[in-house]
């Protein structure tokens, strides 16, 4: 379900790169407004936030993107809020302290598994 969920995240994402999304403001509008109707963002986030955060990102290609899952400890459940992931808290921190230093090819390295593959078609 992971691997299928970051596939579509990477195609999603070269859709709007080859649309040219991030250089056109009345596009990235667009994307903004219709990205926040339909999923759930922090509620700390605002707009111009993740506006910052996609201006940001112009520049960046589908090619240097790496997609990785957090490294997880093992599953639970909860009587009220159904299943959950239960987060390895040492590899994570690695995995922050690797991102922070822009290090995380030696982090992936260490962890193969964390990275996914080659890019799937989305079914």
């Amino acid at each position: 379900r992971i691997e299928r969920q970051q596939n579509f995240l990477r195609a999603t994402m070269s859709q709007l790169l080859s649309k040219g999304t991030f250089t056109n403001p009345l596009r990235l509008t667009n994307v903004l407004s219709a990205v926040t109707q339909n999923i759930v963002i922090d509620q700390a986030w605002e707009n111009g936030d993740i506006r910052a955060l996609a201006l940001a990102m112009r520049g960046v290609t589908v090619k240097n993107v790496k997609f990785m899952t957090l490294p997880i400890a093992g599953y639970g459940n909860d009587k009220t809020n159904g299943s959950y992931l239960r987060v390895d808290e040492a590899k994570a921190q690695e995995l922050w302290t690797a991102m922070k230093s822009d290090n995380v090819d030696a982090y992936l390295t260490k962890y193969p598994k964390a990275a996914l593959g080659k890019a799937k078609n989305v079914e």
